[in-house]
């Protein structure tokens, strides 16, 4: 809502809904920001609660980016940082599939190709490397309908984030808990490697997905 009133009234010249956009932000910093920066999910009765998740924070970054570029207020590009300290941590509720798991994080391709497309960069560019990645695995499986030797160019990947999955150091400590709680969480390693396959794949079909959505219709893309 904020993103949308922020760009209203910067195209359409109307000050009411550039006010009504510094209200919302205003509002939600004001009322759904803690004393340590973290931002809360909801506000009822006059008592805000639920510690924000991903989503809330990748939006309302992005409000306040659209904010700053109607405005021009240095204040909103300083809660953004706030918002984007590395220090600070939120809850993350697994999924229960990998289907959800990678319709998950194919919106979470999608979303930042719109956020780069609108910015005209990429925040990182470790980001490129699930795209990159993409590309590399359908061509190799194009490649290998021609030539069953271009097969042997798709086990790379899945092998090396097996053996990271399976034998890193840092995850060989065995977790607390009974003999049997510990033999599950070694059993559990190899599903491990297709959780990290899937959300690679899925977050980089995502960002190639909308890219070419806008490249097609610049104007219809929505995040």
């Amino acid at each position: 809502m904020i993103s949308s009133l922020a760009k209203g009234g910067r195209i359409l010249n109307e000050p009411r809904y550039t006010v009504a956009a510094k209200t919302a932000a205003d509002f939600i910093i004001r009322k759904l920001k803690t004393k340590d920066g973290r931002l809360l999910h909801r506000f009822r009765d006059n008592t805000a609660g639920i510690q924000g998740f991903l989503d809330d924070y990748a939006f309302f970054i992005n409000s306040l980016l659209d904010l700053y570029e109607t405005i021009f207020a240095l204040s909103y590009l300083k809660e953004k940082k706030v918002f984007l300290d590395p220090s600070m941590k939120i809850l993350y509720y697994p999924r229960g599939s990998f289907r959800s798991l990678f319709r998950q994080y194919f919106r979470y391709g999608r979303g930042r190709a719109y956020t780069a497309w609108k910015h005209r960069k990429l925040t990182s560019w470790r980001q490129a490397g699930p795209v990159a990645l993409v590309f590399y695995l359908f061509s190799s499986a194009c490649l290998g309908v021609v030539n069953p030797f271009y097969w042997l160019l798709l086990l790379p990947y899945p092998l090396l984030v097996s053996t990271v999955a399976i034998v890193r150091p840092g995850w060989k400590k065995a977790p607390r808990g009974t003999d049997d709680e510990r033999t599950a969480s070694r059993a559990l390693r190899p599903l491990l490697a297709y959780a990290f396959m899937t959300m690679h794949v899925s977050w980089g079909v995502g960002f190639i997905w909308a890219s070419f959505r806008h490249i097609l219709s610049p104007r219809g893309m929505r995040a």
